[in-house]
């Protein structure tokens, strides 16, 4: 915990700066707005600094990590200070007691609806960090791409070079750098741990949605706390896992933050600005969201770019701030330098067979949308509720406010898109990561709802609105603690190591590197009779545990392309999970193994494998 509230301090240092000079733009925060935008910028802009570094090649762990960490603080803190200086002569000579007579003022002020909000917030999230310590969730996707990441990161100090450990992933390293603060703070891997970003990326996501609440009365306020609140549950497992879904949906509510702000006279370059950082940051954090990036950009387009504005908007007066876009420059420099001279594609020779293709028959796809949306609505009735508020929505546009209007296309366009990929490329509800891939515009639900202009209602309206959600906070509160009790349960080290399920994998995973030393290996698992791979939960924590010796990465081959692979791979061992009848006699192996078994591979003779050892 010390670890992430170390870094939880230095975001807020680095945002400093970023936070008084845009503070016009931001509205003047107070007190404790400021502090989260200190984070919100100082987190992305220690990130970025970081990224870039290791895009240009250079080192990002150990003494490296703390000068990028301790230079973009001092810099913030710097520039802060010499913002607020001013000569002792206009300095106000008023009274302490005039000036803690004003510090409400400075604190912000606070309503009723703020605090109890807050308040629930607060606890919620509160009950989740008990969680994060109680808890373990390694799934899938931590060993397939986000965890390994971050693991071979901090045992290199750079950031991935080959396609030997990672080989079906394009993702950036954005995120798995979060885990790499942590590893490098403590000295060990400590992946649980590192799921604590997460819960911090959704605290600055309620905190964006409900900021971005104008009206100021008690129920409307309340209304926004229990849709935060509803979609904060909605989110699951998400929510204490180190997936990049969260943030995107962040960075989501962030630009359409940025976007909603009234324009400020000279402002107008630190405004655009943040917009467009703020859609680098979606496509920084995970390579496929560039879609996202363009769906958005023909939102802001749409939204912002008006004829009647044209001609204020290109003032010169209002590009006070551009030349920050010189920094978004290096950035993006950094990245394309490091495609072209860091990145070293390998084993292309043996490319992942990709076993999704479009179907043929027209009937099937209206089936398996059928279903797909059965599966939604047993397991996410938030989304489908979503669905059907957003259908209903879109058929009211002529009476919708522009902003309004644009926070809708964004809830309707970008859960579509990954609906469209799922059913053109899916042949039934083989993942779960559906439930996740919808989740992007959450954040969005309350400061949709709240941007809708008001209509006179009848009293009893408020009434019925207001218990209605108080019961819907109540059903979801109570599932998710039905899910997560964590009554005398023990505080975990932060590790998977010392997760019960995983204790099986480290252990062989120990055994194995005193055998094989420095030396690389190759892991193969049970697919089927045709096809050799290594996709299964079997085979993921192997690879993750023995990252500094197992390349390959993700693959399912033919049979008849498997030695090729082996070749391409140049490696001295081969670890073998399951029985695989192809694999036996393919590779002539001496013993059908009845755990993991490990052969030693002789120069020039493939095809007969030496068993070392086999593991139960």
């Amino acid at each position: 915990m010390k670890g992430f509230l170390y870094y939880l301090v230095l975001f807020a240092i680095c945002g400093l700066g970023p936070v008084y000079y845009f503070r016009k733009t931001l509205g003047n925060p107070r007190l404790i707005a400021a502090s989260f935008f200190a984070v919100i910028f100082g987190s992305s802009i220690l990130n970025a600094v970081v990224l870039t570094a290791g895009h240009f090649g250079y080192l990002v762990t150990g003494r490296n990590l703390h000068f990028y960490g301790l230079a973009t603080a001092a810099i913030s803190v710097f520039y802060l200070m010499f913002g607020l200086w001013r000569p002792i002569s206009v300095r106000s000579c008023s009274s302490p007691a005039a000036e803690l007579k004003n510090f409400p003022e400075i604190l912000g002020r606070i309503t009723l609806g703020d605090l109890l909000v807050t308040l629930i917030l607060a606890v919620f999230y509160g009950y989740l960090v008990a969680i994060n310590f109680t808890f373990y969730f390694p799934k899938w996707d931590h060993f397939t791409y986000w965890m390994i990441d971050a693991k071979s990161i901090y045992e290199s100090g750079y950031l991935r070079k080959s396609a030997d450990l990672i080989n079906i992933f394009s993702y950036t390293s954005y995120y798995p750098l979060h885990a790499v603060y942590l590893f490098d703070f403590y000295g060990r891997t400590v992946e649980q741990c590192a799921s604590l970003f997460t819960l911090m990326y959704a605290v600055l996501g309620s905190f964006i949605a409900y900021y971005t609440v104008k009206q100021t009365s008690f129920s409307s306020r309340i209304l926004a706390g229990f849709i935060l609140f509803v979609v904060a549950t909605s989110f699951s497992e998400q929510l204490v896992t180190f997936y990049a879904d969260v943030v995107s949906a962040y960075s989501v509510a962030l630009f359409f933050f940025f976007l909603l702000r009234e324009p400020v006279l000279g402002e107008g370059g630190k405004r655009l600005f943040l917009i467009v950082s703020s859609l680098l940051l979606l496509a920084a954090i995970k390579s496929t969201n560039v879609y996202y990036v363009a769906i958005l950009f023909v939102v802001w387009l749409a939204c912002d770019l008006r004829p009647a504005s044209l001609k204020k908007f290109l003032d010169p007066k209002e590009y006070a701030g551009t030349h920050l876009f010189s920094l978004l420059l290096v950035i993006v420099a950094g990245r394309f330098y490091y495609l072209k001279y860091v990145w070293n594609i390998k084993l292309e020779n043996s490319p992942l067979i990709v076993m999704n293709r479009l179907e043929t028959d027209p009937f099937k796809y209206l089936v398996y949308i059928d279903h797909l949306f059965d599966f939604l609505l047993e397991q996410n009735t938030i989304m489908c509720l979503l669905v059907v508020i957003a259908v209903y929505q879109i058929t009211l546009y002529k009476s919708l406010p522009k902003p309004s209007l644009a926070i809708l296309s964004a809830i309707l366009l970008l859960p579509s898109l990954n609906l469209a990929h799922y059913v053109l490329t899916q042949y039934g509800l083989q993942s779960l990561s559906i439930l996740r891939y919808v989740t992007t515009v959450f954040f969005l639900l309350p400061m949709y709802f709240t941007s809708l202009p008001t209509r006179p209602a009848p009293r009893f309206y408020f009434g019925a609105r207001n218990i209605c959600m108080l019961g819907w906070v109540i059903v979801m509160f109570y599932g998710l603690v039905r899910s997560y009790s964590i009554v005398g349960l023990p505080i975990h080290s932060g590790s998977y190591e010392g997760f019960t399920y995983q204790k099986t994998f480290a252990d062989i995973s120990r055994d194995i590197k005193a055998i094989v030393g420095k030396e690389r290996l190759l892991i193969a698992g049970n697919d089927s009779d045709i096809y050799v791979g290594n996709m299964r939960m079997t085979e993921l924590p192997l690879r993750y545990y023995l990252s500094e010796n197992s390349v390959a990465g993700l693959y399912r081959v033919p049979k008849g392309r498997f030695l090729d692979k082996l070749r391409g791979t140049g490696v001295e061992f081969l670890l073998v999970t399951t029985y695989n009848d192809a694999l036996m006699q393919l590779l002539n192996l001496e013993t059908t193994p009845a755990g993991v078994s490990l052969y030693k591979l002789e120069p020039g003779d493939l095809e007969h494998p030496k068993l070392l050892r086999t593991f139960q």
